[in-house]
């Protein structure tokens, strides 16, 4: 179950060649996992959930990854 888990963090984070790490993808996935954990802490602290917030945040997070990957693939920076 474990290896499974390893390939798919590497699958995610590496280019289309499987071996050479993305920045970009590194770093959002870092995005991503601090905004969960914000959210996390929030309704920790103080009981209560904004869906449309935390919507809206993962919505800019993912158009921004994905226009960020976009165009370092369109502009072969890298």
């Amino acid at each position: 179950m474990f290896a499974g888990l390893g390939k798919f963090w590497r699958d995610i984070m590496t280019e289309s060649d499987g071996t050479t790490y993305c920045p970009v993808r590194i770093f959002g996935t870092g995005l991503i996992t601090t905004h969960v954990g914000a959210t996390v802490w929030q309704v920790i602290q103080h009981g209560t959930f904004d869906a449309v917030a935390f919507g809206t945040g993962s919505a800019a997070l993912i158009a921004g990854l994905g226009g960020a990957i976009g165009a370092k693939a369109k502009l072969g920076a890298g």
